[in-house]
């Protein structure tokens, strides 16, 4: 795990260490591709605050698929 990957699970203990009432759900990166992609494209930029005007090139064709409920099949090796 690097350091930024350390930063951002120590950030999430202390913000499930406060005293609120929460749930963390998974959702396979299948069924919510615009976040995968968004995330993915983060990881690249520095680490601050970065502020989106338009969905960058990389999430695009994403959302397009998204909107127009194409369905992405999840590849499981037999």
């Amino acid at each position: 795990m690097d350091v930024s990957s350390l930063a951002i699970v120590r950030y999430v203990r202390r913000l499930l260490r406060r005293d609120w009432k929460m749930q963390i759900v998974n959702v396979y990166r299948e069924g919510n591709c615009v976040t995968d992609t968004l995330t993915n494209y983060v990881c690249n930029l520095s680490i601050g605050h970065h502020r989106l005007m338009q969905p960058p090139n990389e999430a695009l064709q994403v959302i397009h698929d998204d909107v127009s409920n194409i369905d992405v099949r999840r590849q499981v090796p037999m």
